[in-house]
């Protein structure tokens, strides 16, 4: 899913468990998210097997909560983007990584689950002043 404004994508439950939703195939993203100020909560978000579950490059001030992320290659991918908030969710079972920031700042990263990550939980490249 393409997201290219700003908005709110939230399931109407919150419980990521009944909300599922999944790589139209397993070379593309579940969602990438070009836009800044966009909220994505209470999903599971898998399928992504060869990319990212949630791919965020040049996006600022987004809010990642709530959700489910498992089986893809990387769970969140964010590269060159700015304050955005990754809290509350359950990161499990991503073949190359829970969480990677590339030449990104100001990130907060807070109360994740990470789980059965085969090889970087948190990844962390040209980057500075990220909290976690």
């Amino acid at each position: 899913m393409d997201v290219y404004k700003s908005l709110t994508i939230k399931s109407t439950s919150g419980n990521p468990t009944d909300t599922i939703v999944q790589a139209k195939s397993p070379d593309d993203h579940v969602f990438e998210v070009t836009a800044d100020y966009v909220n994505i909560s209470g999903f599971t978000i898998t399928g992504a097997t060869n990319e990212h579950g949630l791919y965020l490059p040049n996006a600022d001030y987004c809010n990642i909560s709530k959700n489910n992320i498992s089986k893809n290659n990387h769970g969140i991918w964010m590269g060159s983007s700015s304050t955005n908030t990754i809290i509350y969710n359950s990161i499990s079972s991503n073949a190359n990584g829970a969480i990677i920031i590339f030449e990104g700042s100001n990130n907060t990263i807070a109360n994740n689950k990470i789980l059965d990550t085969k090889q970087t939980a948190i990844g962390v490249s040209k980057s500075n002043n990220n909290t976690f």
